[in-house]
Protein backbone atom coordinates (compact mmCIF):
# COMPACT_ATOMS: atom_id res chain seq x y z
CA UNK A 1 0.00 0.00 0.00
CA UNK A 2 2.95 2.56 0.85
CA UNK A 3 4.80 1.42 -2.31
CA UNK A 4 2.00 2.10 -4.04
CA UNK A 5 1.35 5.33 -2.52
CA UNK A 6 4.41 6.77 -3.18
CA UNK A 7 5.03 5.66 -6.77
CA UNK A 8 1.19 7.75 -7.21
CA UNK A 9 2.25 10.43 -5.79
CA UNK A 10 6.34 10.62 -7.32
CA UNK A 11 4.22 9.99 -10.38
CA UNK A 12 2.22 13.16 -10.19
CA UNK A 13 5.16 15.10 -9.65
CA UNK A 14 6.54 13.74 -12.53
CA UNK A 15 3.30 14.98 -14.70
CA UNK A 16 3.04 18.19 -12.74
CA UNK A 17 6.95 19.05 -13.02
CA UNK A 18 6.35 18.93 -16.53
CA UNK A 19 3.84 22.08 -17.19
CA UNK A 20 5.10 25.24 -18.61
CA UNK A 21 5.74 28.22 -16.45
CA UNK A 22 3.97 31.77 -17.83
CA UNK A 23 6.41 34.25 -18.30
CA UNK A 24 4.64 37.41 -18.49
CA UNK A 25 6.41 40.42 -19.03
CA UNK A 26 5.85 43.98 -19.81
CA UNK A 27 7.74 46.55 -21.01
CA UNK A 28 6.54 50.08 -19.68
CA UNK A 29 6.95 51.23 -16.21
CA UNK A 30 3.93 51.69 -13.89
CA UNK A 31 3.52 52.84 -10.23
CA UNK A 32 2.15 51.46 -7.19
CA UNK A 33 2.07 51.75 -3.52
CA UNK A 34 2.60 48.74 -0.96
CA UNK A 35 1.68 48.15 2.40
CA UNK A 36 4.02 45.73 4.09
CA UNK A 37 5.97 45.10 7.54
CA UNK A 38 9.71 44.77 7.97
CA UNK A 39 9.72 41.43 7.86
CA UNK A 40 8.96 40.80 5.13
CA UNK A 41 11.61 42.79 3.57
CA UNK A 42 15.20 41.38 2.64
CA UNK A 43 17.92 43.19 2.80
CA UNK A 44 21.49 42.94 1.26
CA UNK A 45 23.73 45.74 1.36
CA UNK A 46 21.80 48.28 -0.70
CA UNK A 47 19.66 45.74 -2.07
CA UNK A 48 16.26 44.66 -1.29
CA UNK A 49 13.60 42.39 -2.29
CA UNK A 50 10.34 41.28 -1.15
CA UNK A 51 7.39 39.55 -1.67
CA UNK A 52 3.66 41.07 -2.25
CA UNK A 53 0.59 40.69 -4.93
CA UNK A 54 1.22 42.95 -8.06
CA UNK A 55 -1.36 45.73 -8.24
CA UNK A 56 -1.47 45.87 -12.20
CA UNK A 57 -2.37 42.10 -12.58
CA UNK A 58 -2.98 40.81 -8.86
CA UNK A 59 -0.29 37.75 -9.49
CA UNK A 60 1.79 37.03 -6.66
CA UNK A 61 5.33 38.83 -7.66
CA UNK A 62 8.74 39.21 -6.46
CA UNK A 63 10.26 42.70 -6.24
CA UNK A 64 13.61 43.43 -6.16
CA UNK A 65 15.37 46.64 -6.34
CA UNK A 66 18.45 49.14 -4.57
CA UNK A 67 17.86 51.57 -1.74
CA UNK A 68 18.04 55.20 -2.54
CA UNK A 69 20.35 55.64 0.59
CA UNK A 70 21.36 54.48 4.20
CA UNK A 71 18.35 56.55 5.95
CA UNK A 72 15.90 53.72 3.65
CA UNK A 73 18.23 51.17 4.81
CA UNK A 74 17.65 52.36 8.30
CA UNK A 75 14.09 52.69 8.71
CA UNK A 76 13.82 48.77 7.44
CA UNK A 77 16.39 47.71 10.01
CA UNK A 78 15.38 49.53 12.49
CA UNK A 79 10.81 49.98 12.79
CA UNK A 80 8.74 47.86 14.02
CA UNK A 81 5.70 49.32 11.99
CA UNK A 82 4.25 48.63 8.57
CA UNK A 83 5.77 50.69 5.79
CA UNK A 84 4.56 52.55 2.60
CA UNK A 85 6.70 51.76 -0.45
CA UNK A 86 6.17 54.19 -3.14
CA UNK A 87 7.56 52.00 -6.02
CA UNK A 88 8.19 52.77 -9.79
CA UNK A 89 8.91 49.40 -11.45
CA UNK A 90 8.49 46.99 -14.57
CA UNK A 91 7.74 43.36 -15.04
CA UNK A 92 10.57 41.57 -16.09
CA UNK A 93 11.74 37.95 -17.26
CA UNK A 94 13.31 35.11 -14.68
CA UNK A 95 16.63 34.60 -16.20
CA UNK A 96 16.45 31.11 -17.82
CA UNK A 97 19.39 28.43 -17.08
CA UNK A 98 22.21 27.91 -19.38
CA UNK A 99 23.38 24.60 -18.24
CA UNK A 100 21.90 21.05 -18.03
CA UNK A 101 20.66 21.11 -14.44
CA UNK A 102 21.47 24.40 -13.32
CA UNK A 103 19.59 26.13 -10.79
CA UNK A 104 16.05 27.25 -12.36
CA UNK A 105 15.28 30.05 -10.57
CA UNK A 106 11.97 30.94 -12.23
CA UNK A 107 10.70 27.24 -11.60
CA UNK A 108 12.00 27.36 -7.71
CA UNK A 109 10.02 31.20 -7.34
CA UNK A 110 6.72 29.50 -9.53
CA UNK A 111 6.82 26.38 -6.79
CA UNK A 112 6.22 29.18 -3.93
CA UNK A 113 3.40 30.13 -6.04
CA UNK A 114 5.53 33.43 -6.86
CA UNK A 115 4.39 33.96 -10.59
CA UNK A 116 6.52 37.21 -11.92
CA UNK A 117 9.72 39.06 -10.84
CA UNK A 118 9.39 43.11 -11.07
CA UNK A 119 13.06 45.57 -10.96
CA UNK A 120 12.05 48.47 -9.06
CA UNK A 121 13.86 51.49 -10.57
CA UNK A 122 12.60 53.78 -8.18
CA UNK A 123 11.76 53.62 -4.47
CA UNK A 124 10.39 55.64 -1.58
CA UNK A 125 9.95 54.79 2.03
CA UNK A 126 7.48 56.20 4.66
CA UNK A 127 5.88 54.63 7.49
CA UNK A 128 2.56 53.57 7.26
CA UNK A 129 0.06 55.31 9.54
CA UNK A 130 -3.26 53.40 8.74
CA UNK A 131 -5.01 51.22 10.94
CA UNK A 132 -3.57 47.94 11.71
CA UNK A 133 -6.05 44.65 10.86
CA UNK A 134 -6.52 41.25 12.16
CA UNK A 135 -4.40 39.86 9.70
CA UNK A 136 -1.14 42.42 10.20
CA UNK A 137 -0.85 40.45 13.75
CA UNK A 138 1.18 38.05 12.85
CA UNK A 139 3.30 40.44 11.16
CA UNK A 140 3.72 42.68 13.75
CA UNK A 141 4.38 39.72 16.25
CA UNK A 142 7.23 38.75 14.00
CA UNK A 143 8.66 41.99 13.23
CA UNK A 144 8.53 42.55 17.29
CA UNK A 145 10.66 39.37 17.61
CA UNK A 146 13.45 40.72 15.09
CA UNK A 147 13.62 43.84 16.83
CA UNK A 148 13.69 42.05 20.02
CA UNK A 149 16.75 39.85 19.05
CA UNK A 150 18.72 42.62 16.72
CA UNK A 151 21.13 43.37 19.86
CA UNK A 152 21.96 39.78 20.55
CA UNK A 153 25.46 38.17 20.06
CA UNK A 154 25.48 37.05 16.50
CA UNK A 155 24.92 33.32 17.07
CA UNK A 156 22.14 33.27 19.48
CA UNK A 157 20.31 35.74 17.13
CA UNK A 158 21.35 34.09 13.81
CA UNK A 159 19.69 30.83 15.91
CA UNK A 160 16.92 32.67 17.11
CA UNK A 161 15.35 34.34 14.41
CA UNK A 162 16.20 31.16 12.07
CA UNK A 163 14.75 28.56 14.24
CA UNK A 164 11.56 30.62 16.00
CA UNK A 165 10.42 32.83 13.23
CA UNK A 166 12.06 31.19 10.06
CA UNK A 167 13.87 34.09 9.40
CA UNK A 168 17.40 33.87 7.85
CA UNK A 169 20.09 36.57 7.25
CA UNK A 170 22.40 37.01 4.12
CA UNK A 171 25.39 34.80 5.95
CA UNK A 172 23.29 31.96 7.17
CA UNK A 173 23.88 29.26 4.54
CA UNK A 174 27.81 30.48 4.76
CA UNK A 175 28.13 30.70 8.42
CA UNK A 176 26.26 27.20 8.69
CA UNK A 177 28.25 25.03 5.87
CA UNK A 178 28.75 22.29 7.78
CA UNK A 179 25.03 21.59 8.92
CA UNK A 180 24.28 21.75 5.17
CA UNK A 181 27.73 19.87 4.49
CA UNK A 182 26.51 17.34 6.75
CA UNK A 183 22.35 17.01 6.10
CA UNK A 184 21.63 18.66 9.22
CA UNK A 185 19.90 22.24 7.56
CA UNK A 186 16.57 20.30 7.82
CA UNK A 187 16.15 20.88 11.42
CA UNK A 188 15.86 24.52 10.76
CA UNK A 189 12.89 24.20 7.48
CA UNK A 190 11.52 21.05 7.79
CA UNK A 191 11.57 19.08 11.34
CA UNK A 192 8.24 20.77 12.81
CA UNK A 193 10.22 20.80 16.34
CA UNK A 194 9.40 24.66 16.70
CA UNK A 195 5.62 23.63 16.25
CA UNK A 196 6.19 21.37 18.67
CA UNK A 197 7.63 23.55 21.37
CA UNK A 198 5.02 26.35 20.49
CA UNK A 199 2.00 24.26 21.29
CA UNK A 200 3.53 23.16 24.62
CA UNK A 201 4.19 25.94 25.59
CA UNK A 202 0.32 27.20 24.57
CA UNK A 203 -0.96 23.90 25.70
CA UNK A 204 0.67 24.39 29.26
CA UNK A 205 -0.49 28.02 29.45
CA UNK A 206 -4.18 27.44 29.15
CA UNK A 207 -3.80 24.65 31.36
CA UNK A 208 -3.14 26.94 34.17
CA UNK A 209 -5.70 28.88 33.66
CA UNK A 210 -8.19 26.11 33.64
CA UNK A 211 -9.57 26.69 30.35
CA UNK A 212 -12.35 24.10 29.38
CA UNK A 213 -10.42 21.15 27.42
CA UNK A 214 -12.44 21.87 24.07
CA UNK A 215 -12.41 25.47 24.42
CA UNK A 216 -8.80 25.41 25.01
CA UNK A 217 -7.85 22.70 21.37
CA UNK A 218 -10.27 25.31 19.65
CA UNK A 219 -7.75 28.27 21.13
CA UNK A 220 -4.82 25.69 20.30
CA UNK A 221 -6.09 25.67 16.46
CA UNK A 222 -6.14 28.96 16.16
CA UNK A 223 -2.77 29.83 17.94
CA UNK A 224 -1.52 27.23 15.20
CA UNK A 225 -2.78 29.14 12.31
CA UNK A 226 -1.26 32.46 13.70
CA UNK A 227 2.33 30.94 14.82
CA UNK A 228 2.22 29.59 10.63
CA UNK A 229 2.11 33.07 9.51
CA UNK A 230 4.34 34.57 12.24
CA UNK A 231 7.01 31.79 11.73
CA UNK A 232 7.56 32.88 8.36
CA UNK A 233 4.49 30.67 6.30
CA UNK A 234 6.98 28.68 4.51
CA UNK A 235 5.67 25.54 2.51
CA UNK A 236 7.95 23.39 4.44
CA UNK A 237 6.25 24.76 7.74
CA UNK A 238 3.31 23.90 6.16
CA UNK A 239 3.52 20.14 6.93
CA UNK A 240 4.40 20.57 10.40
CA UNK A 241 1.44 23.01 10.88
CA UNK A 242 -1.47 21.28 9.15
CA UNK A 243 -0.44 17.53 11.31
CA UNK A 244 -0.91 19.42 14.24
CA UNK A 245 -4.25 20.89 13.93
CA UNK A 246 -5.74 17.69 12.27
CA UNK A 247 -4.66 16.16 15.54
CA UNK A 248 -6.21 18.61 17.75
CA UNK A 249 -9.11 18.30 15.30
CA UNK A 250 -9.93 14.87 15.72
CA UNK A 251 -9.68 15.23 19.46
CA UNK A 252 -11.54 17.82 20.15
CA UNK A 253 -14.29 15.58 17.69
CA UNK A 254 -12.96 12.43 19.42
CA UNK A 255 -12.25 11.20 16.27
CA UNK A 256 -9.03 8.02 16.74
CA UNK A 257 -6.64 9.23 13.66
CA UNK A 258 -3.36 7.36 13.27
CA UNK A 259 -0.19 8.94 12.43
CA UNK A 260 -0.12 7.71 8.73
CA UNK A 261 -3.68 9.33 8.22
CA UNK A 262 -2.84 12.00 9.67
CA UNK A 263 0.02 12.21 7.40
CA UNK A 264 -1.99 11.45 4.20
CA UNK A 265 -4.61 13.70 5.00
CA UNK A 266 -1.88 16.63 5.36
CA UNK A 267 -0.55 15.65 2.30
CA UNK A 268 -3.91 15.65 0.03
CA UNK A 269 -4.49 19.26 1.89
CA UNK A 270 -1.18 20.56 0.91
CA UNK A 271 -1.66 19.15 -3.49
CA UNK A 272 -4.68 21.02 -2.98
CA UNK A 273 -3.72 24.33 -1.68
CA UNK A 274 0.10 24.58 -2.92
CA UNK A 275 0.72 21.57 -5.36
CA UNK A 276 3.63 22.81 -6.50
CA UNK A 277 5.56 23.31 -3.45
CA UNK A 278 5.94 19.65 -3.42
CA UNK A 279 8.91 20.37 -6.03
CA UNK A 280 10.71 22.59 -3.54
CA UNK A 281 13.59 20.42 -1.29
CA UNK A 282 12.36 21.56 2.05
CA UNK A 283 9.54 20.16 1.22
CA UNK A 284 10.39 16.99 -0.05
CA UNK A 285 12.25 16.48 3.06
CA UNK A 286 9.64 17.66 5.24
CA UNK A 287 7.31 14.86 3.95
CA UNK A 288 9.56 12.16 3.57
CA UNK A 289 11.12 12.12 6.93
CA UNK A 290 8.00 12.60 8.98
CA UNK A 291 6.63 9.37 7.04
CA UNK A 292 9.97 7.94 8.22
CA UNK A 293 9.62 9.10 11.85
CA UNK A 294 5.83 7.93 11.80
CA UNK A 295 7.56 4.49 10.16
CA UNK A 296 9.85 4.00 12.68
CA UNK A 297 8.29 5.39 15.90
CA UNK A 298 8.45 2.11 17.64
CA UNK A 299 12.25 1.18 16.91
CA UNK A 300 15.45 2.01 18.34
CA UNK A 301 17.20 5.35 17.87
CA UNK A 302 20.21 3.78 15.60
CA UNK A 303 17.67 1.90 13.61
CA UNK A 304 15.77 5.51 13.23
CA UNK A 305 18.46 7.61 12.34
CA UNK A 306 20.00 5.11 10.02
CA UNK A 307 16.45 4.89 8.21
CA UNK A 308 16.17 8.45 8.07
CA UNK A 309 19.36 9.48 6.81
CA UNK A 310 19.03 6.77 3.76
CA UNK A 311 15.35 8.04 3.00
CA UNK A 312 16.58 11.93 2.66
CA UNK A 313 20.26 10.38 0.64
CA UNK A 314 18.40 9.95 -2.61
CA UNK A 315 16.64 13.16 -2.18
CA UNK A 316 19.60 15.15 -1.50
CA UNK A 317 21.32 13.40 -4.27
CA UNK A 318 18.92 14.24 -6.66
CA UNK A 319 19.23 17.99 -5.76
CA UNK A 320 22.74 18.21 -5.02
CA UNK A 321 24.76 15.65 -6.62
CA UNK A 322 27.11 15.10 -3.00
CA UNK A 323 26.69 13.35 0.22
CA UNK A 324 29.29 13.15 3.01
CA UNK A 325 29.35 9.90 4.73
CA UNK A 326 29.66 11.40 8.03
CA UNK A 327 26.10 12.46 8.10
CA UNK A 328 24.98 9.89 9.85
CA UNK A 329 27.23 10.03 12.67
CA UNK A 330 26.73 13.59 12.80
CA UNK A 331 22.77 13.06 13.05
CA UNK A 332 23.50 10.35 16.16
CA UNK A 333 25.62 12.53 17.87
CA UNK A 334 24.66 16.26 17.27
CA UNK A 335 20.63 16.05 16.71
CA UNK A 336 19.98 14.82 20.23
CA UNK A 337 22.28 18.08 21.69
CA UNK A 338 20.36 20.25 19.22
CA UNK A 339 16.99 19.42 20.53
CA UNK A 340 17.05 18.75 24.11
CA UNK A 341 19.56 21.65 24.43
CA UNK A 342 20.38 24.32 21.49
CA UNK A 343 16.50 24.83 20.90
CA UNK A 344 15.70 25.34 24.48
CA UNK A 345 18.16 27.78 24.80
CA UNK A 346 17.16 29.49 21.97
CA UNK A 347 13.73 29.74 23.13
CA UNK A 348 14.66 30.88 26.80
CA UNK A 349 16.80 33.75 24.84
CA UNK A 350 13.59 34.50 22.69
CA UNK A 351 11.97 34.82 26.25
CA UNK A 352 14.14 36.60 28.60
CA UNK A 353 15.88 38.53 25.82
CA UNK A 354 20.03 39.78 26.06
CA UNK A 355 20.53 39.54 29.74
CA UNK A 356 23.95 39.59 29.64
CA UNK A 357 25.19 37.01 31.94
CA UNK A 358 22.76 34.42 30.62
CA UNK A 359 23.51 35.56 26.39
CA UNK A 360 27.22 35.12 27.10
CA UNK A 361 27.32 31.70 28.28
CA UNK A 362 25.10 30.80 25.64
CA UNK A 363 26.45 32.52 23.02
CA UNK A 364 29.18 30.79 24.36
CA UNK A 365 28.03 27.31 23.90
CA UNK A 366 26.30 27.63 20.88
CA UNK A 367 29.27 29.20 18.87
CA UNK A 368 31.35 26.40 19.78
CA UNK A 369 28.53 24.09 18.70
CA UNK A 370 28.08 25.30 15.29
CA UNK A 371 31.75 25.62 15.16
CA UNK A 372 32.21 21.68 15.84
CA UNK A 373 29.67 21.34 13.40
CA UNK A 374 31.40 23.32 10.76
CA UNK A 375 35.02 21.47 11.58
CA UNK A 376 33.47 17.90 10.98
CA UNK A 377 31.55 19.50 7.34
CA UNK A 378 35.22 20.35 6.19
CA UNK A 379 36.82 16.57 7.46
CA UNK A 380 37.11 14.89 4.24
CA UNK A 381 34.47 12.11 3.48
CA UNK A 382 32.40 14.64 0.67
CA UNK A 383 31.34 12.10 -1.92
CA UNK A 384 30.46 13.63 -5.53
CA UNK A 385 27.86 11.98 -8.01
CA UNK A 386 26.42 12.99 -10.99
CA UNK A 387 22.69 13.67 -11.22
CA UNK A 388 20.83 10.41 -10.32
CA UNK A 389 17.82 9.43 -12.73
CA UNK A 390 14.63 9.72 -11.31
CA UNK A 391 13.70 5.92 -11.56
CA UNK A 392 16.76 5.51 -9.27
CA UNK A 393 15.45 8.52 -6.80
CA UNK A 394 11.72 6.32 -7.02
CA UNK A 395 13.09 2.72 -6.48
CA UNK A 396 15.67 4.17 -4.36
CA UNK A 397 12.82 5.78 -1.77
CA UNK A 398 10.77 2.55 -2.36
CA UNK A 399 13.28 0.08 -1.21
CA UNK A 400 14.65 2.20 1.53
CA UNK A 401 10.03 2.65 3.37
CA UNK A 402 10.05 -1.23 2.63
CA UNK A 403 13.28 -1.56 4.52
CA UNK A 404 11.31 0.72 7.32
CA UNK A 405 8.35 -1.24 7.55
CA UNK A 406 9.38 -4.89 7.22
CA UNK A 407 12.99 -4.61 9.72
CA UNK A 408 14.63 -7.78 9.88
CA UNK A 409 12.85 -9.96 7.56
CA UNK A 410 15.26 -10.32 4.30
CA UNK A 411 17.24 -7.07 5.65
CA UNK A 412 20.37 -8.38 4.62
CA UNK A 413 18.65 -8.91 1.12
CA UNK A 414 16.99 -5.86 0.62
CA UNK A 415 20.17 -3.61 2.03
CA UNK A 416 22.54 -5.18 -0.47
CA UNK A 417 20.41 -4.60 -3.00
CA UNK A 418 20.32 -0.69 -1.56
CA UNK A 419 23.77 -0.74 -1.27
CA UNK A 420 24.43 -2.34 -4.91
CA UNK A 421 22.52 0.32 -6.35
CA UNK A 422 24.23 3.29 -4.80
CA UNK A 423 28.00 1.75 -5.96
CA UNK A 424 26.59 1.51 -8.78
CA UNK A 425 26.00 5.40 -9.59
CA UNK A 426 29.09 6.03 -8.00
Amino acid sequence: MIVAVITAFLFGLIILNNRTVPNHCRDEEYTERIRIYPDGIKVDGDLISFVSEASVNNRKSIYFGRLANSSQKEMILKSSEALSLSITAKTDKFKPPTNINEFDVEKYYHHQGIKQLINISKLEIMHDHSSSKVTDVPHILRTGLLRHTDNLPVELKRYCQALVIGFRDNDFYQQMSGSSKLGLLHVFSVSGMHVYYFLALIDKLLTIIKLPNRLKMMLEVCCLLVYFQFAGGSPGLLRAIVMAIIRLLSQLLDIEISGIDCWSLTLIMQLLMLPEAIFLLSVQLSYSLSLGIIITAKRGLMFQTIILNAISLPIILYNFYEWHWLSIVASLVFLPVFTSVIFPLVVIICIVGNVKIITSLFEWFVSSFNHLINYVGEMPGMINVGKPPLWFTIFALTLTYYIAINGLPHLKRNVVLLASMYIGIF
